[in-house]
């Protein structure tokens, strides 16, 4: 979204502010109010538009190829994880969860270099970075 002026703000329609206010505090809002405001008032929301176009140029082949590949390597790097017991056991602090806690983190620090390592295999020639943690 762009940096308004506290000018530009005051001029700006009140669902952009609304919009601008909950994104500067981070609480989240509903996407069809997101969406219905990036077509209403496009000439705030530049980011948000370029980084749609470029989604939206990739072939849907990428994506189920991308998914499917996820899919088998997400499976292959938690294989020696058991299901949770859910939040009971994390609540409990059993022994338990500690141990599942354990090989989930293991897992996860495998999965994170290969999850960057996959989303550039597939999307960096579009010019889509890996944006998460």
């Amino acid at each position: 979204m762009k940096n308004l002026t506290p000018e530009e703000f005051d001029k700006a329609p009140n669902i952009v502010q609304y919009v601008y206010i909950m994104s500067m505090s981070n609480i989240p809002i509903g996407s069809k109010i997101y969406e219905e405001t990036i077509r209403d008032h496009p000439e705030y929301f530049y980011e948000e538009i370029s980084e749609t176009e470029k989604w939206n140029k990739i072939p849907q082949e990428v994506h189920d190829a991308y998914w499917k590949e996820y899919g088998e390597l997400k499976k292959e790097v938690f294989k020696d994880v058991p299901p949770s017991k859910g939040l009971m056991a994390y609540i409990g602090g059993s022994k338990e969860y500690k141990e599942w806690e354990k090989l989930w983190n293991v897992a996860y620090k495998k999965w994170e270099p290969l999850k960057r390592k996959l989303h550039r295999k597939y999307y960096s020639k579009y010019g889509i970075e890996y944006c998460c943690n």
